[in-house]
Parts: structure tokens; sequence; C-alpha cells
């Protein structure tokens, strides 16, 4: 056990031919900085661990590493995705009843005269020839090819593995096979001559800036669905646009089912904000600190029993008196969780990826109770 900020700790444990190492160092430092590397099978176990070492450190630089080691001659049990595998599975049969072939030139497939903007969906895939070009003109999209791909933009070949980037020019050399995998909720991509589509995801957000690679990638594809969030526009979520209590009122009230058919959205959320007793209605277009949307989530959530805890977060004095139940709730149910440097920055705006993913955990903390 660490009885200072600075130490070291090693423990070993071996049971059914199983061993796990784990190993803790600790160093000054003015917030609780905490590193976890775990081996890939374990990594589901990270939040807990953070957790865990979260209510009994509040201070230091604290590296956790965890080895673990399998001595047994069992079969390997293999694990897949099953949604993934159909979906797999359900273009394979397709396939087999199109007696599907990938164009090579002359045969079936799909052609493309000009470079003209198209708008494409989130994991579609398409394949091109020697010969064939293509453009990103918004969105996300990586390359995998089988020989050379050039970037006419900057005139060098381009790495297979890589993501495209916006606006350059890509030529398929010869002898190669392409494939351009869509990565955000959607993307405008020109091309031209000969390709085959490989269906995408069945269920999509219609945004360019909300990526596979974002953190708030699945929080915002929740919201989206759950029509919660709309879009700035048809194809921009804005994910690091401020939330305003206007904005933040009508999601909850949009959360709470309210119909605002007839009216507007956000007088509609305005006033059931208010007769809830959530917000007084004021400021409805000023921005949300992340100490008033927790306030205004935990009073949706009810105002549970919440006792002034201890809290961990680095800058905990700035909280103000009002919020401090409700920014204790929101770290015990894990709603609020930080920033990567210890703080909760509680007087900071709120963005509209924050709110997408803090509403995410609310309603998967109810779905556990």
């Amino acid at each position: 056990m660490i009885k200072s900020m600075t130490g070291f700790g090693r423990c070993e444990m071996a049971e059914n031919d199983r061993k796990f190492t784990v190993e803790i160092k600790s160093v000054n430092h003015r917030y609780l900085d905490v590193s976890i590397k775990l081996p890939k099978a374990l990594n589901f176990f990270e939040s807990s661990i953070r957790s865990e070492l979260k209510s009994y450190i509040s201070r230091g630089k604290v590296d956790v590493y965890v080895s673990y080691e399998d001595f047994s001659e069992k079969t390997s049990v293999v694990c897949y995705h099953r949604e993934l595998a159909e979906e797999y599975l359900r273009y394979l049969r397709r396939m087999g009843e199109e007696d599907f072939r990938p164009y090579d030139g002359g045969g079936e497939g799909l052609y493309s005269e000009t470079l003209q903007r198209r708008n494409w969906s989130d994991g579609q895939i398409i394949t091109l020839s020697t010969g064939g070009g293509f453009v990103l003109m918004d969105g996300s999209a990586t390359l995998v090819h089988t020989g050379v791909v050039v970037d006419v933009t900057t005139g060098t070949e381009t790495a297979s593995g890589g993501t495209l980037v916006l606006n350059h020019r890509y030529l398929v050399g010869e002898n190669t096979a392409a494939a351009v995998t869509i990565r955000s909720g959607a993307a405008a991509l020109g091309l031209q001559g000969g390709y085959t589509l490989m269906d995408g995801k069945s269920q999509h957000t219609p945004f360019y800036d909300v990526s596979q690679s974002d953190w708030f990638y699945a929080p915002v594809g929740y919201a989206y669905e759950r029509g919660l969030f709309s879009g700035v526009d048809a194809n921009h979520f804005s994910p690091g646009t401020d939330m305003n209590r206007a904005m933040l009122m009508t999601v909850l009230s949009r959360l709470d089912g309210v119909d605002a058919a007839g009216g507007s959205a956000y007088e509609t959320g305005m006033a059931w904000a208010v007769a809830q007793g959530i917000s007084d209605g004021r400021d409805p277009d000023s921005h949300v600190t992340r100490e008033q949307f927790v306030t205004m989530l935990y009073r949706y959530a009810g105002s549970p029993a919440a006792t002034d805890r201890e809290l961990h977060f680095s800058d905990a004095e700035e909280i103000s008196g009002y919020a401090r139940k409700a920014v204790c709730w929101a770290e015990k149910t894990g709603i609020l969780s930080g920033f990567e440097d210890g703080r909760a920055a509680p007087k900071g705006k709120t963005t509209r990826a924050q709110a997408a993913a803090m509403l995410d955990r609310y309603v998967r903390f109810l779905n556990q109770l």
C-alpha cells in the first residue's frame, strides 16, 4: 500500500494457471494524474481502476501497470461482434444472389464520369481500380490499397492505411486496387472512374464533423438517434460549439418526452424546465457552465440524496456552493469524469460534445438502477 505521495508497490497473484502482476508507482504532483497500462484483454477494467484510485488518492502522478499471463492449455474461446458478423453475412448473401464481382474496368460495377461532389455514409467502402480518381471534400475517410496511390495535389505516393486529406486529389496507380472507407457519419466525396460499393452502417448520423476516431462519436450518435440533438445544419453537429441554457432545457425536455409540436422547441423546453423547477428560465441565450449543466441534470433526476463528500478534482475549490451536491452526485455516478489533468473546470463552458457525453452517461447510469 502506498503510504505517501512518493512510493512503489508490486503484487503478484497466480490462480487457475493464470498469473497477474500489478505495479503502482507514484511521485509528487500538484493534482491527480493517473496513467494506466493494461493488456488488451483487460482494457475494459480501466474505468473501474481509475475510479478506485480516485477514491483513495487525491494528488500525485500515479502509474499503474498490469500484466497477465495464461499458462493453461485450454482451447481458446473465439469471441466476435455479433452485429458486425451479421452485417457481413447479410452482404455476402447479397453478393451471392447478385453474382457480384469487383469492378475490373470492363465488367459489372458503378461508374462516375466526373469528380462531382456526392454524399456517402458511415462505414461504406468504395473500391476503385487502376486509373480511378477521388477527392474528399468534407468528412473523414481512410484509404487501404494494394500498390500505388498518388496524391496528385502534392505529387507524392500515399501510404496504405492512412487518412485522406481534405480537398487533395488522389489517383489509383497501375495494378492497384484502392478501398476508401467512410469514417464519419457522412462524408462528401467525389469519384471518377469505375468502382464498387459495400454497404455501411444501417444507423449513422448525417454529420461530417463526427468521426469514428472522435471521443464523442458514440455519445453524439446516441443523442441524435434519440432525437435529443439535431445538427447546426444538415451535415454539421459542431461538437465544439458552446451549449446555451435554452439548448440544454430543450434537450432535457426531449429526454422527458415533451412534445413541442405546433410551437417553438426552445419556448416549449424553457416553459417545461421552469414548471419542473429545473431552471428559472432566465438568460436563455447565455452559455451553460459545466457546474450549471450537472446541476440542471441533478434537478431533472429529482435531486437524489447526495452528501458533500470529498471531491477528487484538482480544482474542487472552484465549485460554487449551490452546485456542490450536484457535482458530488455527478462524480459519484460517473456522469462527470473531468479532464485528463484532473480538473472538473466547473466554470468552463459546456460544449455540445460534452453535453452529449454527459447525457449518454446519465442514461447509462439510469439503466443500471
